[in-house]
């Protein structure tokens, strides 16, 4: 399972049934990627927007802990 994301307003929405609107990227949901694509900055990038990394991170990383 991927986890897609998508640019909106300069933050990030969860797409958790893969229809929004816009242009999305994917990440595995695991911490270590998630970091890993902050790092590099390659999130914002692939939905080609200037988003907010920590609100993003935030928002994602909820995300993820209630999957668990």
């Amino acid at each position: 399972m991927l986890l897609r994301v998508v640019a909106h307003d300069a933050s990030v929405e969860i797409d958790i049934h893969h229809v929004m609107p816009g242009r999305g990227a994917y990440l595995h949901p695991r911490p270590g990627c998630l970091e890993q694509a902050l790092k590099r900055r390659s999130l914002g990038r692939a939905l080609r927007s200037e988003i907010d990394g920590q609100q993003a991170a935030v928002k994602i990383w909820q995300f993820l802990s209630a999957l668990t």
